[in-house]
């Protein structure tokens, strides 16, 4: 069996694990737009408190992929599907086919297009909390909503 997972997060990185500890011979490939291993986000506001650091909110080692025989194609975002030859197409160009396909993508904070809307956060990922601790600076104001 050939699985392409779509999505690293926290429900395709699960689903991986579940497949890979049931099916030592399936071949697996997972893509994740974000780079680096998947993490908790429900943890993230632990992360912009100080109380966590990044690393204390992955949801596996960044060497659980190769140790797995887990392909994992990190920063590189699924950009078609061909349901008829059954194969995925990422931004890179690559082709990788498939006989399951599971869309783990999650979802998208949605931001409303109101004047003021381009210096709000969205509030999602490790590079979102990186964004807020830098503007965060002493003397700021800021509204949370």
């Amino acid at each position: 069996m050939r699985l392409v997972v779509v999505g690293n997060g926290m429900a395709g990185s699960r689903l991986v694990s579940e497949v890979r500890a049931r099916d030592r011979s399936a071949r697996i490939t997972v893509f994740g737009a974000e780079y680096g291993s998947p993490y908790n986000r429900v943890l993230l506001s632990n992360v912009l408190a100080g109380s966590s650091g990044p690393g204390q909110v992955r949801l596996v080692d960044p060497a659980w992929y190769a140790e797995h025989d887990v392909e994992a194609v990190l920063g590189v975002e699924v950009v078609g599907v061909d349901r008829a030859g059954r194969v995925v197409v990422a931004a890179d160009g690559r082709r990788v086919p498939y006989d399951v396909l599971v869309l783990a993508t999650g979802s998208e904070p949605v931001v409303p297009p109101i004047p003021g809307a381009g210096l709000a956060h969205a509030f999602r990922t490790l590079d979102d909390c990186d964004r807020i601790l830098a503007d965060a600076l002493p003397g700021r104001r800021a509204v949370v909503v």
